[in-house]
């Protein structure tokens, strides 16, 4: 939702952006490549008002949404990561929870988990066998992997 108006409002995004405070919201434009957790004009889907007040015009519903983006990524059999930094002038080489407040994030990225070689072997020999090989992955459903690997090795 694109606001338009906006008092004292503050938006809980962490499923949006991994931010662990609300973040103000306000009217005023920003730049169109901000990234997600700087459109300060902008209320998404997923997202909790913590304080304030609001009003706006929807600009996106469902699949167009960026959480029905993220949703259909992982529907899609994707792992989706989360990319994010920190300072490194004052940052150790270990990353404790106390950390997280310190870290940026900077995006989402879905990338197909292809099978192993061997386990493209595996399926192709037991359906050569007669035997029926149901792929169980833990994004529930994985039909990306699975359509990768019955195109290749004839699998």
């Amino acid at each position: 939702m694109r606001r338009f108006d906006a008092t004292n409002l503050q938006i809980e995004e962490s499923a949006l952006t991994g931010e662990s405070v609300a973040t103000h919201k306000h009217p005023d434009p920003v730049h169109e490549d901000a990234g997600l957790g700087d459109r300060s004009g902008m209320a998404f889907s997923g997202t909790l008002v913590t304080s304030g007040r609001g009003v706006g015009v929807v600009t996106a519903t469902g699949v167009a949404t960026e959480i029905g983006r993220i949703n259909t990524m992982i529907g899609e059999g994707l792992r989706v990561l989360a990319a994010a930094r920190r300072d490194a002038s004052t940052a150790s080489d270990e990353l404790s929870l106390e950390d997280i407040d310190q870290l940026v994030f900077l995006g989402l990225v879905g990338n197909v988990d292809r099978p192993r070689p061997e386990a493209i072997e595996s399926i192709a020999t037991c359906r050569r066998a007669g035997i029926n090989v149901k792929m169980i992955t833990p994004a529930r459903r994985a039909p990306s992997a699975a359509r990768w690997a019955s195109a290749t090795d004839g699998v």
